[in-house]
C-alpha cells in the first residue's frame, strides 16, 4: 500500500515542513503542527505537495514539484517493433537524458515528469527506477532552464 503524506514549502520563510508535521483534517482541511500546537495551513503562505509514493535510484522519496534527472528511451530510426518489444530491445532504442518537474495529471491520476521536448503523456519509455531527484522547484527553479537551452 502507498503511504500517504505531504510536505508545505513555506513562502514566508523559504523552507519546508517536515511531512509529518503536515495532515489532513476529517473535514480536508489542511494542518501543520509543531510539538503539541496545531495550526490550519494558510494556502496563501503554504505550498502542500503530495508524496509520490516513490523513491528515487539513490532511495530518496519523490514529491510533486521535485526535479529529477531520468533517462527516456526513443526508438531508433529503422527498428523494428519486433526489436523494440523482443528479448534484446534495449538494442532498439536511444537512451536521452532529461530533466523534469514531478508533477500530477489529474485526468489519467498519475505522476510522470514534466520537461521540454519531452511529454510522458505521448506514451515514451521513461523508467522510474532511472530517475534520481537533483532538486526541487522551490529551492532550485533554476535547474530546469538548464535542460531548455
Amino acid at each position: 500500500m502507498r503511504e500517504i503524506k505531504f510536505r508545505a514549502w513555506d513562502k514566508k520563510n523559504n523552507k519546508f515542513l517536515s511531512p509529518c508535521n503536515v495532515h489532513i483534517s476529517g473535514n480536508n482541511e489542511l494542518y501543520w503542527s509543531v510539538g503539541f500546537k496545531e495550526s490550519l495551513m494558510d494556502s496563501e503562505q503554504f505550498d502542500v505537495v503530495w508524496f509520490t509514493g516513490l523513491k528515487d535510484n539513490n532511495g530518496k522519496e519523490i514529491y510533486e514539484g521535485d526535479i529529477v534527472r531520468f533517462i527516456e528511451l526513443e526508438r531508433k530510426e529503422g527498428s523494428t517493433m519486433k526489436q523494440a518489444l523482443g528479448k534484446d530491445w534495449v538494442k532498439a532504442y536511444n537512451e536521452q537524458i532529461h530533466l523534469g518537474e514531478i508533477k500530477w495529471n489529474e485526468k489519467e491520476a498519475r505522476f510522470y515528469p514534466a520537461g521540454k521536448g519531452f511529454y510522458d503523456e505521448m506514451g515514451r519509455l521513461f523508467s522510474w527506477k532511472e530517475l534520481k531527484v537533483i532538486g526541487n522547484i522551490y529551492e532550485n527553479p533554476k535547474l530546469l532552464e538548464v535542460d531548455e537551452a
